[in-house]
């Protein structure tokens, strides 16, 4: 009986090492086994065996170990890596201790290792601190504080690499306002005319400029007008301008008016080119406009000329040409003397018979009107009766005009009044009467 109880509280024994071997401390199980194996009651199986079924619970850090939970032996370890047990996960060894890891700026520290979670940083003066050249930025990273312009950066404290510097534009470190970068070098930007540089880009204050030998100064084809500004030089005519140096694009121009490049005097413009002008009679032209040295002339088949209705009077001057009498006549522009002398001589023969016929017509009519006025002075010297040529002042002829005597005063009237008087008394009255109706007739 006594030996079943001894059997049975072995094999409790051994159940219990087997689930729970690692929270009974290892010199009381071993205590335990010893004097079940060495007493007078023994167990039936071997020390061998035992010693394999119970391992030791408190292996420190870097100790042998077949398993995890044999790692307790140092404080944050209980892991058993390759026969080692090593710190758990977030931690790092030093000095046979595990310290935590992975720490972050301005957390407490023991050496550098621990600040892993930002790079750049150490452990310094107990805290996780970024290192010399680097400073803390808002997302608890280190950056470069001298980054040259061109350099990444995220920040504006970082970009003091480079002089002239210190902004952070898109990701860049780039120059400040008024800077310009070359060879990783801000240089001074919008310099002007005469200005000392480096490179053309720097000549921006002025446009047109360049730099060439060392200074700010005027591209080609264009002039300093002033102490910033260059102004072209080769104008052509119409072009905008500022002073007569710059319209030298045309020939025969030169002269700035009113903002604009013209042809200087003596020169017209046409299709932007300045022909020469007053040019006189029979010289070589391009352009009607350029013939204005002679009046009325017009540049016809390349040669000044006058114009329809006029005819060279000398090599300067235009006389319009005389109108024919004859109204079918034509004017041209080249006359012929012979048949203008001809008209001339025609039109003064045809004067000449129109000029007698109406002399002749003329004299003949007034003799006519004499030989009337002569008939009717009338004497009879019988009766002592007596009809002055001018008695009848109005007596009107066979055509229905009527002869006015040049005579009206009155004493006329009154000798008239006297013949008819005594041929109204004589006897011979009836006679006259008869005598002066016949002639009337």
């Amino acid at each position: 009986m006594a030996i079943v109880s001894l059997y049975r509280m072995c094999v409790i024994l051994i159940m219990f090492h087997t689930s729970a071997a690692f929270n009974i401390d290892r010199s009381l199980c071993l205590e335990t086994i010893i004097k079940f194996m060495h007493g007078q009651q023994k167990c039936r199986f071997n020390h061998t065996h035992a010693d394999g079924l119970l391992r030791d619970v408190n292996v420190p850090i870097g100790g042998y170990c077949t398993q995890n939970e044999q790692c307790h032996g140092s404080e944050k370890s209980g892991v058993c890596e390759h026969h080692r047990c090593v710190c758990k996960t977030g931690y790092i060894l030093s000095n046979f201790e595990c310290h935590e890891g992975h720490l972050s700026l301005n957390q407490p520290c023991f050496f550098s290792e621990q600040c892993s979670r930002s790079p750049y940083t150490s452990c310094l003066g107990g805290i996780c601190s970024c290192i010399e050249g680097y400073t803390a930025e808002e997302s608890n990273y280190c950056v470069p504080v001298k980054v040259q312009v061109g350099g990444y950066c995220t920040q504006n404290e970082q970009c003091q690499g480079s002089e002239h510097s210190g902004v952070c534009d898109h990701g860049r470190c780039v120059c400040r306002t008024g800077y310009i970068q070359h060879n990783l070098i801000c240089h001074k930007r919008n310099l002007a005319l005469n200005q000392l540089c480096s490179f053309s880009e720097q000549c921006a204050g002025s446009p047109h400029t360049s730099c060439l030998g060392g200074k700010c100064s005027c591209i080609e084809g264009y002039t300093a007008e002033n102490s910033s500004n260059c102004v072209k030089i080769k104008v052509p005519v119409g072009g905008y301008c500022t002073k007569n140096e710059q319209c030298h694009g045309s020939k025969n121009s030169g002269v700035c008016n009113h903002g604009r490049c013209v042809c200087r005097d003596g020169y017209v413009l046409f299709n932007l080119e300045c022909h020469e002008g007053n040019l006189v009679l029979n010289q070589t032209c391009s352009l009607s406009e350029q013939c204005t040295g002679s009046p009325y002339a017009s540049c016809l088949g390349g040669k000044c000329s006058c114009i329809e209705g006029y005819t060279a009077k000398n090599v300067t001057s235009c006389i319009q040409i005389q109108t024919s009498i004859f109204p079918n006549s034509q004017h041209k522009e080249e006359t012929n003397i012979g048949n203008t002398l001809g008209a001339l001589f025609g039109g003064l023969l045809l004067g000449v018979i129109l000029t007698t016929v109406a002399a002749v017509f003329t004299y003949r009519r007034s003799k006519t009107h004499v030989n009337k006025r002569d008939e009717l002075n009338v004497k009879f010297s019988d009766n002592d009766a007596v009809v002055d040529p001018n008695a009848f002042q109005n007596i009107h002829t066979k055509d229905g005009k009527q002869e006015v005597s040049p005579y009206s005063g009155s004493e006329e009237t009154s000798m008239h009044n006297n013949v008819y008087e005594k041929l109204r008394n004589g006897q011979t009255q009836d006679d006259v009467q008869n005598h002066l109706y016949e002639q009337l007739k």
